[in-house]
């Protein structure tokens, strides 16, 4: 594959500004999940500016979505079962972010089972009592979503 001058550049300075942002954030040059769920939640106990749990809560979005497309492709049982670990960490750590932010879904008032509240982040007393996390609504619309499409799919 060629790559062009400018190709290089961009993938170069791309590389420099994220080994700066990762430092500013202060995370090592090289880091793994539990660092960065580590940082997060000194972060949040910290009470840091919004700008830095921002950051981090990106940074530890983009890494979930590595994690899942390295699951996807099944590498092996141990290696999978290590990856599910680390992805769970960071939607703990994700969730964390967004418990501290007050990021909940104001417009429904969630019912049911324990554990399908504690997948959608609701808690069970406090002012938010029954309201669930912003991201984990967006992530079970999504998921019964593509579970329609495929058992449609499947009909036809």
């Amino acid at each position: 594959m060629k790559i062009t001058k400018q190709q290089l550049r961009k993938i170069i300075s791309e590389t420099v500004l994220l080994s700066e942002t990762q430092v500013a954030l202060g995370l090592p040059h090289n880091f793994n999940s539990y660092d960065l769920a580590k940082r997060i939640y000194s972060a949040v106990s910290a009470n840091e500016d919004e700008q830095t749990l921002t950051d981090l809560r990106n940074i530890a979005l983009n890494k979930i979505k590595l994690l899942r497309r390295d699951i996807g492709q099944g590498i092996n049982a141990t290696d999978v079962a290590n990856k599910k670990q680390e992805d769970l960490f960071l939607q703990q750590a994700i969730d964390h972010i967004d418990t501290h932010r007050k990021d909940y879904d104001m417009s429904t008032i969630h019912h049911g089972s324990h554990e399908s509240l504690s997948s959608l982040g609701v808690p069970s007393d406090g002012p938010f009592k029954g309201r669930a996390l912003n991201r984990r609504v967006q992530q079970n619309r999504r998921k019964m979503q593509a579970d329609y499409f495929r058992a449609r799919s499947k009909e036809d």
